[in-house]
């Protein structure tokens, strides 16, 4: 199993309203696979997106979707 960690920097002020939009993405295409982290303990506009995947291979069919 992997973990792929994807890191997005918002503007000032918008970083809950792309986290909301992250979690409508990630319950679409991949429910119970993923969540979505805000960093309490550095930029505080910073989201992390956390996805698990059994293999390299689901990873690159994702991103070719």
């Amino acid at each position: 199993m992997y973990i792929l960690r994807e890191y997005f920097v918002a503007k000032p002020g918008q970083a809950g309203k792309l986290a909301a939009l992250l979690k409508e993405v990630s319950a679409a295409s991949a429910p119970g696979q993923s969540r979505v982290l805000t960093d309490i303990t550095g930029e505080f506009n910073r989201v992390i997106m956390e996805t698990q995947v059994a293999s390299l291979a689901e990873i690159e069919a994702r991103q070719a979707e």
